[in-house]
């Protein structure tokens, strides 16, 4: 006689995988700037906290300290600004100006800024690869478009320059290891250009951003986004040229949470808005907040 046995799975253990979930699919210590004013979102379903109260000053690139105690931004004269987490000015760097790129360093004790091809820095200098030509043709007009660093100081940058037949863009990457190991890259979408580099908190994460010709400078509208790990020579995956995923803006990668975290239209929005969203790689789902968008100013992010 066959007898059929019943299994059970204690509530608790059945809690305890559901918390675990959840927890995984946390998009938590996101940093904005809303209507001109610093805003922090502790955990994407949760209030925000108003950071600023200037709403007549222009605020653009936020960027987090790894604590999430300092926040820096461009203000409207172009400086950076570093406020605390109760919006008190900390510092104004009036000596750096035409910013294109920022971030802080893995110690929270230096704010690096692409000036022109350089990096300047605010704090200890961080000992990193050379930011640099190497390996690129010289036409005499190379700019760097792009550059940001990872949790262990490895370097990317898109380089472009002009030639005869038009502009063209390389990826490098270069690993802190003290080897000297370059990695130069061609684009490999010859519809788009590379604009925009991006390493998250998170190990080795990059983010390659792609956007139309017609698009300028770094944080606008890409239509690609390629995703490189470990710093290898090619992407792990791309995203883009989805008629129902419709571009995105200030995106961030982390491998952690499979997610990829950007100010985008979202799969289900017809209002052409731009929110905040964030899309799960591994399973396709999406979050998206439609309070945080970009229907009044431009919505800057910074995901730590």
């Amino acid at each position: 006689m066959n007898v059929r046995k019943t299994l059970y799975v204690p509530q608790g253990y059945i809690q305890h995988i559901r918390d675990s979930i959840a927890a995984a699919k946390a998009v938590n210590n996101v940093c904005y700037i809303y209507n001109n004013d610093v805003y922090f979102l502790d955990e994407m379903g949760k209030p925000t906290q108003r950071i600023t109260n200037t709403p007549t000053n222009t605020k653009t690139e936020v960027r987090i300290s790894h604590n999430l105690q300092k926040i820096a931004y461009l203000n409207s004269a172009g400086n950076p600004e570093i406020v605390n987490r109760q919006g008190i000015v900390l510092n104004t760097l009036t000596a750096f100006s035409n910013i294109t790129q920022m971030d802080w360093s893995n110690t929270d004790s230096t704010l690096y800024m692409l000036i022109g091809n350089q990096f300047q820095y605010f704090g200890p200098v961080i000992n990193h690869p050379p930011l640099d030509m190497a390996g690129i043709p010289n036409y005499g007009n190379n700019q760097i478009l792009s550059a940001s660093l990872s949790k262990y100081n490895d370097l990317a940058y898109v380089v472009e320059w002009n030639t005869f037949y038009g502009y063209e863009q390389r990826l490098v990457l270069k690993m802190h290891d003290g080897l000297g190991r370059d990695t130069v890259i061609n684009k490999t979408d010859f519809m788009h250009e590379m604009k925009y580099v991006k390493f998250s908190t998170d190990q080795q994460d990059l983010v390659v951003g792609y956007g139309e010709t017609s698009d300028f400078g770094v944080g606008h509208y890409f239509t690609r986004i390629e995703i490189f790990t470990d710093m290898k020579p090619y992407y792990d995956f791309y995203m883009g040229d989805d008629p129902d995923y419709n571009g995105y803006k200030y995106a961030v990668y982390r491998r952690d949470k499979y997610c990829l975290l950007s100010s985008n239209q979202g799969l289900d929005n017809t209002s052409g808005q731009l929110m905040l969203t964030a899309y799960y790689t591994n399973d396709h789902a999406y979050r998206s907040r439609n309070d945080i968008n970009d229907a009044t100013s431009e919505l800057i992010f910074d995901w730590k």
